[in-house]
């Protein structure tokens, strides 16, 4: 008796606590109402499921992943069942599951808040998403800063502007020597290799003319000096021989 009353009193318990679930998802739930929004991508006009909750668009993960394929701004998701997570791999292309691309249903829908962690590149991401009929809505510039694509709003047209172009830095150009007018003005600038100075040569050549004309005088008067002393032993040795004959003519 004991025992099932124990029994009655766990089911009505475990009921209590099912019940209160729902009551508490739908408490946060809210209405998803479809956009008639138009959307372009990289210029071209693409249809994509989309709702409005509280006046901003949100997307179904998989039509974006789908549509960005093969653009510089891909990626690829896949499902943690284990963790319950979103995985998204940046520039990677896109796997197709099978439903992508649908044409939304009419009328409005109940969204909930998604509790799916969401993983880029590894990487523990914030994103608020809904779940709507099984599927995951993404606020559209959230996976925009993300995932790497630019998002803007064409009020006039009244258009949501997707644009994957990626900004590439412009190479640099190395010109080639003959494409270079600097090198060869900094050669014209270089001072010219030393050239024979003809006026110094002719200097030199004078100077040593002079020097050999100072050098002939200089013999020359050597040679001078030299006959002058000649003639004055000359000169004495006649006055000797003069003083020889007067003496020998004494003496006689």
């Amino acid at each position: 008796m004991r025992f099932t009353k124990k029994l009655l009193t766990a089911a009505l318990v475990l009921t209590l606590v099912v019940g209160l679930v729902p009551n508490v998802v739908m408490a946060n739930s809210v209405t998803a109402t479809p956009s008639a929004h138009q959307v372009m991508v990289d210029g071209e006009l693409v249809a994509l499921r989309a709702f409005l909750i509280n006046d901003e668009n949100f997307f179904m993960l998989r039509d974006i992943a789908y549509t960005l394929s093969g653009t510089p701004s891909q990626f690829e998701v896949t499902w943690d069942e284990e963790r319950s997570a979103i995985n998204l791999l940046t520039g990677a292309a896109y796997t197709p599951v099978g439903g992508e691309m649908q044409d939304a249903p009419e009328g409005d829908a109940v969204a909930s808040p998604s509790t799916a962690v969401v993983y880029v590149d590894g990487t523990v991401v914030d994103l608020l998403a809904f779940n709507i009929n099984d599927n995951n809505f993404f606020r559209l510039r959230d996976l925009g800063d993300a995932l790497g694509f630019e998002v803007d709003w064409d009020a006039e047209a009244q258009t949501v502007l997707i644009s994957t172009d990626v900004y590439v830095a412009a190479p640099i150009v190395v010109e080639d020597d003959e494409d270079e007018p600097a090198d060869d003005e900094a050669d014209a600038d270089e001072e010219p290799a030393d050239e024979p100075d003809e006026d110094a040569d002719a200097a030199d050549a004078d100077d040593n003319e002079y020097a050999d004309a100072e050098g002939d005088e200089d013999e020359d008067s050597d040679e001078d000096l030299n006959g002058e002393e000649e003639d004055a032993d000359a000169e004495g040795d006649d006055e000797a021989a003069d003083d020889d004959d007067e003496e020998e003519g004494e003496d006689e």
